[in-house]
C-alpha cells in the first residue's frame, strides 16, 4: 500500500522543508520531496 503526505511542512534532522511531500510504501519512508506531488497524480 502506498501514501502520500503532500503540502506538509517536514522536519528532518538536518533541515526543514516548507510545502513538502512524503510517499510511504509498506509502512516505509519511500522518499522526501521538497514542493507537491508531481502533476497528474491521482489522490482518491
Amino acid at each position: 500500500m502506498e501514501y502520500e503526505l503532500v503540502n506538509a511542512c517536514i522536519v528532518t534532522k538536518d533541515r526543514w522543508i516548507s510545502n513538502g511531500s512524503i510517499v510511504i510504501k509498506d509502512g516505509i519512508i519511500a522518499s522526501v520531496n521538497a514542493g507537491g506531488p508531481p502533476a497528474g497524480k491521482e489522490f482518491v
